[in-house]
């Protein structure tokens, strides 16, 4: 350690040196490989030393530039943090604005206002249900939780039927139901309990007859027996 010392201060004058515990927190700066896989380049990365050790960038509704292969800007605040060696980044955002992204990257700003209405309560429902569950937040930006994608997937109509919704949640037994929802139900949804283990008696099945749009596109798969007895399946393509 003496021999680097004395090689850091010879290289690098202007820095002065203090003792340290291996519990003190801190924020590595290293250059490594850039971003962009196309071109050479480097860019900087970081890593948060220290068990609780929490940077926050602070940001406001014109959002943060979080540089990343996305390059998405967030509303809110940054918190950088450290969680089993890697770096974590948590976006601290109000939950209305937080569900502008949401009910943006789940569903099109197309559908009619009371359909995005429905979306949003739906989407609020979940993210209140999931308490602190991923230790350092609540949900993650992906489909594992709700698709969150900043502000770029945010939309007026969006926004409008966010707001008209302020607050609402759907409830069974006085709790907040965990409102889980898919993509389509291939013409007729199932229990929850069926599919996700939970939900209880607060939705049924019903039939959801305009998934035939989702599924237009999609292949038709037979299932076949050769004269050999071979039984399997064959797409129609």
């Amino acid at each position: 350690l003496t021999t680097l010392q004395t090689l850091v201060a010879q290289t690098l004058p202007q820095l002065t040196f203090s003792p340290s515990t291996a519990s003190s927190g801190g924020l590595i700066l290293r250059t490594d490989a850039g971003m962009d896989l196309g071109t050479e380049g480097q860019a900087p990365h970081y890593m948060v030393s220290g068990n609780g050790t929490t940077f926050v960038a602070a940001g406001n509704d014109a959002g943060i530039q979080l540089t990343e292969r996305s390059k998405r800007k967030y509303r809110g605040d940054l918190e950088l943090s450290g969680l089993n060696g890697s770096l974590a980044v948590i976006n601290e955002v109000q939950l209305e604005k937080y569900l502008y992204s949401v009910v943006g990257g789940e569903v099109s700003s197309g559908w009619a206002a009371e359909a995005l209405k429905a979306q949003a309560v739906a989407a609020r429902s979940y993210a209140r249900s999931q308490g602190n569950r991923f230790d350092v937040a609540n949900v993650v930006d992906t489909t594992l939780s709700q698709v969150y994608n900043g502000i770029g997937a945010e939309a007026p109509v969006i926004t409008k039927a966010v707001d008209a919704t302020t607050g609402e949640v759907l409830m069974s037994g006085g709790k907040i139901v965990e409102a889980v929802f898919s993509s389509n139900s291939g013409g007729f949804t199932a229990d929850p309990s069926e599919v996700w283990g939970n939900g209880g008696n607060a939705f049924g099945s019903v039939a959801s007859p305009t998934d035939i749009s989702a599924a237009a596109t999609s292949k038709y798969w037979y299932n076949v027996m050769l004269q050999d007895g071979t039984v399997g399946y064959a797409r129609e393509d």
